[in-house]
Parts: structure tokens; C-alpha cells; sequence
């Protein structure tokens, strides 16, 4: 009765552990009639069903499901949950890679980080309209997750949320959302953007299958790219991990309008052979290129005057790179243009074994 405080996750993964003993005189603590399930003192907040299996059915009275709660439970199957939830925790149900099916009540109006994280069985969510925040990795590696629901007040769409859902065919983002984090649809190869058109923030490519800014601007995700593709004119900007790890692609031409090129933007597309680099192209952040494998040549074009560390790390089979303006550039190992080391970029064949190897330089012109 003397146990006061149970960090969030403490029996996180504890698969065997079938009963909780909590003294009936511990004023914080208590457990369900079959000792399975750990909660607080009035049985609000559900702190751990570690050996939760197949189909069950939580009590009304339940609010809060804490962190981990139940991680790792691979023999649930479904689960309900009563209309009293209105939070579910970071990685609530991770890696319940059995489950199938789960209800989001109503007065939900926080799911936390991960809390879906490796639930590669769940096919089919709706989420209540009083959530305002997917967070990271929430659904990532959901794999056969089909469709999805989002709430109409939705605001922010975390880091990775659905990284790694390749089954979901289709995504609808309200005019509600001004927030999209880094690489959240990556590995959906399948997905097709419906942006509504009141949206103040965010737009789709005629066919749905590329996320942009309003203007059409700035290109952030491309994931079902393939093939040969050509970017239509108005780009300026392709986003950090825009096309990352897009397998299929083979090769892509980039409007004379497109002046950045960011951060992880093509990196490991394995099958990546051909780039054209538009005229009016001016940076090459890091790793950009990095690990495109199958890439043989690049013109690097006149008004390029950076090109970031990593840009062209582990491009195994870049053979050429032709500088179209090869006077006075320098190399150095930052970016702040200190002792920098001038080189010699004439030689198309030297430059792509630096390129491709010598990964820390940080190259520029004056």
C-alpha cells in the first residue's frame, strides 16, 4: 500500500505477466476483478493490460488508456472501447500486429505518439472530429491499412504519421490542417492526395498524386511516383524527402522553375537514372541524392553555386558530372565558406568520384 507512483510504460512488453497484486488499502492503485488489468484508484485511467488477447471490451467509466498500455499485446485481435475515452496514449496499441479492428469513441481528443505504430493488421479507422493532432508515427508501418478517416478539425499531421502505409489508396485533408510533418506519407506508394480546395495551406496535383503548397509552389511528397516522370512548370521548390525511397522511379525532369533541391529529397532511389537539372537551379542540400544507385550522369547547370554534403554520397555508379560553369569553385568541411579549398571541376570523371565518396565536402563557387 506504500506504491505511490508507476511511471507511464513500466510493464510495457511484460507478455506473461497475468496478475496484478495491489493491496485493497493502496490509495492509488487497483485492478479488475480478474487481476489482468492495472488501473488508478477509481479506475479512470487504464494503466496496463499487458496480456490483453483476442476479442475484448473495456468497461465504461474508463477515460484515459495510458502510454503503452497495450504494447505488444500481438494476440489482441479487437477491441472496443466505451464512449467515456478520451485519450489514448503514446504507444498505446504498438506493434499489436494482430489487430484488426479498433472503434474511436466519439469524445477522443488526443491519440497519441505511435499509438498505432506497427498495427500491420488494422485495415479500416475513423477518427472523431475532436481530434485536432495526429502525432508522430502514429499509424507508421501500418501496412494494411486501407482506409482512414480524418477528423473534419483536423490541425496537424505529424512527423512519419503514416510512413510505411502502402495499402492506403486514399487520403482526405480538410481545410482545417496547416501542418504536415516531414516524411508522413512516406512508403504510400499508393496514394492519392484529395485536398479540399478551401484548404488555406496545402494543395493536390491535378491527378491527386502530389501533395503542394497553396500556390503549387513548393512540391512536398511525391510517394507513388514511378517511372518517368515530368514535373510540370510553376515548381519552385522540391521539399526535404519529397521523392525519398521512391523505388519505382527511373527517371524525372525538372522544370527551369525549380531552384532548390532539398534535404533527402531523392535519396535511395535505387532505381533513379536519369535526372535533368533545371537551368535555374541554384542548391543541392544534403543528401539529395544520396544512395540513388543507379545513377550515371549529372550536368550540373551554370547557375548552381552550392551544393550541400551528401549530395551525391553512395551513388555507386555516377560516372559523370559536367559542371556547366567550371570556374572557381571551392570545396570546404562546412558551410560557412572558411579556408575554403579551391578544385578543379573540369575533369567530368574526377568530379563524380568525389562526389559520390569524398561525402563531408561542402562545395560552392563564389
Amino acid at each position: 500500500n506504500s506504491v505511490t507512483s508507476i511511471e507511464s510504460a513500466a510493464f510495457q512488453g511484460c507478455t506473461n505477466l497475468t496478475t496484478f497484486n495491489v493491496d485493497p488499502n493502496n490509495k492509488y492503485y487497483s485492478t479488475s476483478d480478474d487481476k489482468r488489468i492495472l488501473y488508478n484508484k477509481d479506475k479512470t485511467i487504464l494503466l496496463s493490460y499487458p496480456t490483453a488477447e483476442g476479442n475484448i471490451s473495456l468497461p465504461a467509466g474508463v477515460e484515459k488508456i495510458e502510454d503503452g498500455a497495450f504494447s505488444l499485446c500481438t494476440n489482441l485481435t479487437q477491441i472496443e472501447l466505451p464512449n467515456s475515452i478520451t485519450y489514448i496514449g503514446n504507444s498505446a496499441f504498438s506493434d499489436c500486429s494482430n489487430l484488426t479492428e479498433i472503434n474511436i469513441p466519439f469524445g477522443v481528443t488526443y491519440i497519441g505518439d505511435s499509438a498505432f505504430w506497427d498495427c500491420y493488421s488494422l485495415q479500416n479507422i475513423e477518427l472523431p472530429n475532436n481530434v485536432t493532432s495526429i502525432g508522430p508515427s502514429t499509424f507508421m508501418y501500418c501496412s494494411n491499412l486501407v482506409n482512414i478517416t480524418l477528423p473534419q478539425n483536423l490541425e496537424t499531421i505529424g512527423d512519419s504519421a503514416f510512413y510505411g502505409c502502402s495499402s492506403l489508396t486514399n487520403i482526405s485533408i480538410s481545410a482545417s490542417v496547416t501542418t504536415i510533418g516531414n516524411q508522413a506519407f512516406m512508403y504510400c506508394t499508393n496514394l492519392i492526395f484529395s485536398i479540399a480546395v478551401n484548404n488555406e495551406y496545402y494543395s493536390n496535383s491535378y491527378d491527386g498524386s502530389m501533395l503542394l503548397n497553396k500556390d503549387k509552389t513548393i512540391l512536398i511528397a511525391y510517394p507513388s511516383a514511378s517511372g518517368d516522370i515530368v514535373i510540370s512548370e510553376n515548381v519552385t521548390t522540391i521539399e526535404d524527402y519529397a521523392f525519398i525511397s521512391c523505388y519505382n522511379l527511373t527517371s524525372i525532369e525538372l522544370p527551369d522553375s525549380v531552384t532548390t533541391i532539398g534535404y533527402h529529397a531523392f535519396f535511395s532511389c535505387n532505381n533513379l537514372k536519369k535526372v535533368t537539372l533545371p537551368k535555374n537551379l541554384t542548391s543541392i542540400e544534403s543528401y539529395a541524392f544520396a544512395h540513388c544507385y543507379s545513377l550515371e550522369n549529372i550536368i550540373i547547370p551554370t547557375k548552381v553555386s552550392t551544393i550541400s554534403s551528401y549530395a551525391f554520397y553512395c551513388c555507386d555508379n555516377l560516372q559523370n558530372v559536367i559542371f556547366r560553369d567550371p570556374t572557381t569553385w571551392y570545396y570546404t568541411y562546412n558551410s560557412n565558406y572558411i579556408y575554403g579549398t579551391e578544385i578543379d571541376v573540369t575533369d567530368e570523371y574526377q568530379n563524380a568520384f568525389y562526389l559520390r565518396n569524398n561525402y563531408d565536402w561542402y562545395w560552392y563557387k563564389e
